[in-house]
């Protein structure tokens, strides 16, 4: 297990001391970062997510995160929500990157349920 700081995740501003989880959907990952999550849990980055008119269900949402073989932005946003359930996020603040798969598509889908509550809100 990988343990980074969200600096190190997103191309953010050093002088930035918080930032919205909004910002960082606006915000690149860091190539490094990407190739440490496709390394470790051998799912490929897709930067541009469309979740409706799918031909391809292999990376839906709703399929068994077993079969999943992508990750997106808003995956690692959510991940990153699963431990720090708040709309601001503080650049500084330590993540842990799972190396399992399985616990890293759970940790996902907590913090798809948190980031979907701050959407309706």
């Amino acid at each position: 297990m990988d343990q980074l700081i969200i600096y190190d995740i997103f191309n953010l501003d050093p002088d930035i001391s918080e930032c919205s989880i909004q910002f960082l959907l606006k915000t690149e990952l860091k190539p490094t970062f990407i190739s440490l999550v496709s390394k470790n849990l051998h799912l490929v980055y897709q930067e541009n997510y469309i979740s409706e008119g799918k031909v391809c269900f292999a990376d839906d949402p709703e399929l068994n995160p077993a079969y999943r073989t992508t990750f997106h932005k808003l995956d690692i946003i959510c991940y990153l929500l699963s431990f720090y359930s708040n709309a601001i996020i503080n650049p500084t603040n330590k993540l842990r990157i799972t190396r399992d798969v399985t616990g890293f598509w759970k940790q996902v889908a907590l913090g798809r349920r948190i980031y979907d509550s701050l959407e309706n809100k």
